[in-house]
């Protein structure tokens, strides 16, 4: 039985985000912990943003507008959320005052957020 490339890689995609969402939820995400955590969840999953931004676009426009526009916006939105979980790695040991212990990015998680 032969297994399409694309089944298996969105099985693997589905599963990375199925067990970095339950590690994150099981962290308190003020403490160094939660914020390493939320920086590797956030690196780990950027790819999806496109995805994310390709589905809220086909559905607040249409298909087309998602797949061109939503695309783009995709592409932007998985450097930004790739690049600011890689600064709260390397960020997580020091102890910042508690208004820079925010998430950087918005939506915390890719997984929020999907849909108007």
């Amino acid at each position: 039985m032969k297994v399409s490339k694309k089944i298996v890689i969105l099985g693997v995609i589905a599963v990375v985000v199925f067990c970095t969402s339950t590690i994150a939820n099981a962290y308190e995400e003020t403490n160094a912990v939660g914020k390493l955590t939320r920086g590797v969840v956030n690196v780990a999953t950027s790819p999806v943003e496109v995805f994310r931004n390709v589905y809220n676009e086909s559905q607040y426009e249409n298909v087309f507008y998602g797949m061109t526009i939503g695309l783009g916006k995709g592409v932007v939105q998985t450097v930004l959320r790739l690049g600011s979980g890689a600064v709260e790695i390397v960020t997580f040991p020091f102890n910042f005052p508690d208004e820079y212990k925010d998430p950087i990015i918005e939506p915390e998680y890719v997984w929020e957020d999907w849909g108007y």
